[in-house]
């Protein structure tokens, strides 16, 4: 692993042997804000009387902790609960027995690229294709739970990239 010191100040890590950055270079916290805060849209659930997030591949905890800044931000006062889970793979089926209000998978590729590396490595069509059925049964767990439940998921996946500002993109002007 190398530090980083993102664009914005904050500090991600390069996995050298995937050869990826965790945050985009840009900044980890203005990541953090685009693609998992803003999107929440948290004022929705200002009347809720506790929020549960469980943030998948908790990381670094710059999710939940923009969570929270933006909870403390608009000033909800409901009851804030954060499981942060680490690549558990059970953790889909712990979902569906809870109440959760919410569902946010952060990186879910980057996750099946390190598992899929992984069996490429051996050659194995077998664990491949075992690879790649479980992120299939994945995701389809993660639609049956929002469907019945009617719980929101949001799916974030890694940016490469700054970020471009809402005007510039309204504006179609290439970056």
């Amino acid at each position: 692993m190398e530090k980083i010191i993102t664009q914005d100040g904050s500090v991600t890590f390069r996995n050298m042997e995937m050869d990826e950055c965790y945050h985009t270079k840009s900044g980890a916290v203005e990541e953090s804000i685009k693609k998992f805060v803003e999107p929440t849209q948290f004022e929705r659930f200002k009347d809720y009387e506790e929020i549960i997030i469980f943030d998948i591949c908790f990381g670094l905890g710059y999710n939940s902790a923009a969570a929270i800044d933006k909870i403390k931000e608009l000033k909800i006062k409901s009851k804030v609960t954060i499981f942060g889970f680490e690549n558990d793979l059970k953790i889909l089926d712990k979902i569906n027995k809870e109440h959760v209000g919410l569902i946010i998978v952060d990186g879910m590729a980057m996750l099946y690229r390190l598992e899929l590396g992984d069996a490429q490595k051996t050659k194995d069509s077998e664990n491949i294709k075992k690879v790649n059925r479980e992120i299939a049964k994945q995701m389809r767990v993660l639609a049956e739970i929002a469907r019945k439940k009617k719980i929101p998921v949001i799916i974030t996946n890694q940016v490469y990239g700054a970020f471009q500002n809402e005007e510039d993109w309204r504006k179609g002007k290439e970056r």
